[in-house]
């Protein structure tokens, strides 16, 4: 059996110089073979109406679910971190277009595990 709970922080957003942000952090116990709890937390900022009407520049930062207490000695992993950049693009009312940029810090969780980059281009038409 598992259990989750989680909070999230969403101010309310006004136009201006200061960006809207987003907080949350996640806690999950266990009844498993070796997992008894494990965390996990992001931060989002996000600028909209930037250059123009639509557009938006963003970044997130955080932990995906990892370890934080096991049982018979398995190890805890605590190293892995998540970034995200993004610019949304608003072409017109009904297209836009975002790239995005992401790098995951030591994914899985093991020491000198190698870094990842990517990137994508999310293009959303609304009708």
């Amino acid at each position: 059996m598992t259990t989750s709970s989680g909070l999230v922080f969403r101010p309310a957003s006004e136009r201006g110089w200061i960006p809207s942000n987003s907080a949350g952090y996640g806690l999950n116990r266990s009844a498993g073979r070796d997992l008894r709890t494990s965390q996990s937390w992001m931060v989002v900022l996000q600028r909209s109406n930037l250059l123009a009407d639509g557009n938006s520049l963003g970044m997130g930062l955080g932990q995906p679910a990892f370890a934080t207490a096991t049982r018979n000695g398995a190890t805890t992993e605590s190293e892995v971190w998540a970034w995200e950049w993004w610019y949304r693009w608003q072409v017109s009312d009904a297209i836009s277009v975002t790239p995005v940029l992401f790098h995951l810090n030591n994914p899985g969780g093991r020491q000198g595990g190698n870094d990842q980059f990517g990137a994508l281009i999310k293009t959303s038409f609304q009708f």
